[in-house]
């Protein structure tokens, strides 16, 4: 703080103003004769051995010497040479000053946050406690309408994951969790006798060492799944590698749209089979991934099928990579792809979204900076009123009949900034198919445009195209 100078001093004492009222002024101590600053310059020394100048207290300075400003200057003066009142002064003032150290502002809202957890468990165990009165149910049955009216879950707030190392425990917990529990499971390899069922649960399975490749859990058997959710189901799987040796690894029996699965570093294998034992991930389950690799089985036909989803199920991925053909099949809800791998899908598409051929209405998906490589048939297949949107990204190396991109029978394509190579074709269109492209590179492709006299319209940056083209 700087403080005014007053220029009506008395005496030699050490006597000085209120530290907030007025000016300040240091004494020099009775055995300095002549003093200068540290830096060696002259400062001027009234008749009555006080400093001219504004004394400067700063509690983070130096504690051997003071600051004092003498018109427009500054200097920084020994406390050794000033007068022991002074001395005394300055230390006590400084000390005033000092910062209190004080928790940062992170810390306190984090302790904000952990107190606002703690308020709310304490409302759900007292809640808890009052339905078992009323209604004479234990404290477990109680937590879907806890959850309801708090927005606490028990396995996410206020308890640990159980931990299981064996298949018998893994059973155990999985039929005795709660609604929102975690389990978590130690390394090694958990060989089912049957599929895991679940029903009408919310309930999360991790890896505990958090490396998918050290925990796998296995089944086998014709129709044998690792897990089948059913109605009312929530399922997450974290740093889980799952896989079934003649069936899907998941597969959801149930009404349109009721049970959810959620998957994020995971590993999803089938190995090989007829019907869904070429499909890694079927049927009518919402399923959201995220890391995960997802791998088909190849049948005795020589389709390979990673994903099959239909009648209110969709497959939403990012940074996934597909070993088989992803298929959108009727009554799908709207399903996305982005970032991307689709491959080695023997016979099959890499893409097939295709609706209901009885009234031509069926499901959409937007593919965004997807790579779809090595795959029979065509890269992206819409059909049945079936609509795609295709967002940058690539397709290369189709074999078989060799299309990039085919619609038909009322299908949409939405093309945009997309590359297509080493196709026999790029763009197929027939049968009531229609398709809007913007920006599409062709390179090593023998016939860009493929469109049939029945096509719908076909463009491309606005003009309009033909089998010529």
């Amino acid at each position: 703080m700087w403080h005014s100078f007053f220029s009506n001093f008395q005496g030699d004492g050490a006597r000085r103003f209120p530290f907030f009222g007025g000016g300040d002024a240091v004494s020099l101590a009775p055995e300095v004769r002549e003093w200068k600053s540290v830096s060696g310059e002259p400062i001027h020394i009234s008749a009555t051995r006080r400093l001219v100048g504004n004394l400067v207290l700063d509690g983070d300075s130096d504690p051997e010497t003071v600051r004092v400003q003498v018109g427009a200057k500054c200097y920084r003066l020994p406390i050794s040479e000033l007068s022991v009142a002074d001395r005394e002064y300055i230390k006590t003032e400084r000390a005033k000053k000092r910062k209190t150290p004080t928790a940062p502002d992170w810390l306190v809202e984090e302790k904000s946050a952990q107190a606002r957890v703690d308020d709310a468990l304490k409302m759900v165990d007292d809640f808890s406690k009052a339905v078992k009165e009323k209604y004479g149910v234990i404290r477990e049955r109680a937590l879907p309408e806890i959850k309801s009216r708090f927005g606490v879950l028990r396995g996410k707030f206020g308890k640990s994951p159980r931990v299981v190392a064996t298949v018998a425990e893994l059973y155990d917990a999985v039929e005795n969790a709660v609604d929102g529990e975690t389990i978590a499971l130690e390394d090694g390899t958990y060989r089912l006798s049957e599929k895991i069922k679940l029903k009408d649960k919310e309930l999360t399975l991790v890896g505990k060492s958090g490396n998918r490749e050290r925990v796998k859990i296995t089944v086998s058997g014709k129709g044998n799944s690792v897990f089948e959710v059913n109605a009312g189901v929530k399922l997450t799987l974290e740093d889980l590698s799952l896989e079934a040796k003649e069936w899907s690894a998941i597969e959801s029996l149930v009404a349109p749209g009721a049970a959810t699965v959620k998957a994020t570093r995971c590993n999803i294998t089938t190995l090989g089979g007829q019907d869904r034992g070429q499909t890694a991930i079927s049927w009518c389950a919402r399923y959201i991934l995220h890391d995960c690799d997802v791998v088909g089985g190849m049948n005795t036909a020589g389709y390979r099928q990673a994903v099959w989803v239909m009648q209110g199920g969709s497959i939403t991925a990012e940074n996934c990579n597909f070993m088989g053909k992803v298929c959108i099949d009727f009554e799908s809800q709207p399903s996305s792809l982005k970032n991307c791998l689709i491959h080695d899908s023997g016979k099959g598409a890499g893409v097939d979204i295709s609706g209901d051929s009885s009234n031509n209405r069926g499901p959409c998906c937007k593919i965004v900076d997807c790579t779809i490589y090595d795959v029979g048939g065509c890269g992206v297949c819409v059909e049945y009123g079936g609509e795609a949107l295709v967002r940058g990204g690539e397709i290369r190396n189709v074999h078989s009949v060799s299309v990039g991109f085919r619609t038909e029978k009322g299908g949409s394509l939405k093309l945009d900034d997309v590359k297509i190579s080493k196709c026999k074709q790029g763009v197929y269109v027939k049968d009531g198919g229609k398709c809007e492209a913007t920006n599409l590179t062709f390179t090593d492709v023998d016939d860009k445009w493929r469109i049939a006299d029945d096509a719908g319209i076909v463009t491309h940056n606005g003009r309009r195209m033909t089998d010529a083209d």
